[in-house]
């Protein structure tokens, strides 16, 4: 059974905890809020006798399933989509040889590949102790966060509870899901860094070479995130962060992917909804897109990749991708900058970005090249001369 399942029975939510997961949600889909739900203004009144029988409407968010995938609708479209995971451009799998050598062609030739093998050595793959169930018996009481954009929080045991609840997680089309790129900065989960290590295949995170900041609140940008989330729910098209490339390391689960060679235009693949004109939730766009890509009638065909416990997926840089949870899925992903050697004009390309979106951090990198790898502080150099 995973973590996920284990809540007291029957599913206990106090009001407090719809209360909570209500404001989240809010949070996180501001676009899935009707006219009629409850506002956080209303808050005052929630211990109001009147209001208990009703709790579960007060606090409802019908929009969430407005595409009714949970329960059989969720089976078929699962099984489907297994059917179907051989029929998209086929991703390599490294796992004999020099696994190393392997992944740095794969890495210059900014191409995905799935990785098996690299995460044996994990204290948190090896005894459970990263997965959900894991996680939720040691920090039950730990607000995790839900994304960095809105920086919402929940404890660990609320969210199980949600997650497994037939009028919330188990029902939601595309349900909450922890994305905490801030795991193991308190002294509370601190431990967690301890037990899994970036996999020796990849490369150097050149914005490590960055001095530390002196000022307090300032910090390099997020690079690593714990994943955790159930059935349903999952990334969004999207391309991550500052040119930067990733793995992306499951412990429990099953996650199915689609990538888009970079290049691929956003406004062709369904990256956002033509009427609002917000990033597509994996689910729907698994349900609405996949089978148009696959079938050839919008454009050249993802590369697909069912990704199970223990495999690792690198994302190259500049690649759309998305993710869906087949089953309760936690993973341990980082971001990193990489350079692909000579040819390449990566560190440029990351340098054009870094500099508009992270002008104070890409002063303290530039410094950090010039110090300690002045071989690419000096194609920097050479640019802006050319520029100037």
């Amino acid at each position: 059974m995973s973590g996920f399942d284990e809540v007291n029975e029957p599913y206990f939510l106090i009001e407090e905890d719809l209360c909570e997961i209500h404001k989240l949600k809010r949070q996180e889909r501001p676009h899935l809020i009707h006219d009629g739900a409850f506002q956080e203004s209303d808050e005052e009144d929630v211990e109001d006798e009147n209001d208990s029988a009703n709790v579960w409407v007060k606090y409802d968010l019908p929009l969430w399933r407005s595409q009714e995938l949970g329960g059989e609708a969720w089976e078929e479209l699962k099984g489907r989509l297994l059917e179907s995971v051989t029929l998209g451009n086929e991703v390599a799998v490294v796992e004999d040889g020099d696994v190393r050598a392997q992944v740095s062609f794969y890495e210059s030739e900014n191409r995905p590949v799935l990785i098996r093998g690299m995460m044996e050595s994990w204290r948190g793959y090896k005894t459970g102790s990263l997965t959900f169930r894991g996680l939720r018996s040691r920090f039950p009481q730990v607000p995790f966060r839900f994304s960095d954009t809105h920086g919402g929080m929940l404890d660990l045991e609320t969210y199980g509870a949600y997650c497994s609840h037939p009028l919330q997680g188990m029902a939601d089309d595309s349900p909450l899901a922890v994305y905490d790129s801030e795991f193991g900065d308190d002294d509370m989960t601190s431990p967690l860094l301890q037990e899994y290590e970036v996999p020796s295949c990849f490369g150097d995170d050149l914005f490590h070479l960055a001095e530390e900041a002196e000022e307090e609140g300032v910090s390099n940008p997020p690079y690593r995130w714990i994943l955790c989330g159930p059935p349903r729910s999952g990334t969004g098209l999207h391309i991550d962060p500052l040119m930067t490339s990733a793995w992306v390391a499951l412990v429990e689960g099953l996650k199915l992917w689609c990538l888009f060679p970079r290049g691929t235009e956003g406004g062709k693949i369904g990256v956002r909804d033509g009427e609002t004109g917000v990033q597509v939730s994996s689910s729907i766009w698994f349900k609405d897109y996949f089978w148009k890509f696959l079938e050839g009638d919008m454009g050249e065909r993802p590369h697909v990749v069912l990704q199970r416990p223990g495999e690792t997926v690198y994302v190259p840089s500049g690649w759309y991708h998305l993710v869906l949870n087949l089953e309760h899925s936690t993973a341990v992903t980082h971001n990193y900058a990489e350079d692909n050697g000579e040819g390449s004009n990566r560190v440029e390309e990351m340098w054009d970005v870094v500099k508009k979106e992270e002008g104070e951090f890409a002063v303290r990198w530039r410094k950090g090249l010039k110090e300690k790898r002045p071989d690419l502080e000096e194609r920097l150099r050479i640019i802006e001369h050319r520029e100037n």
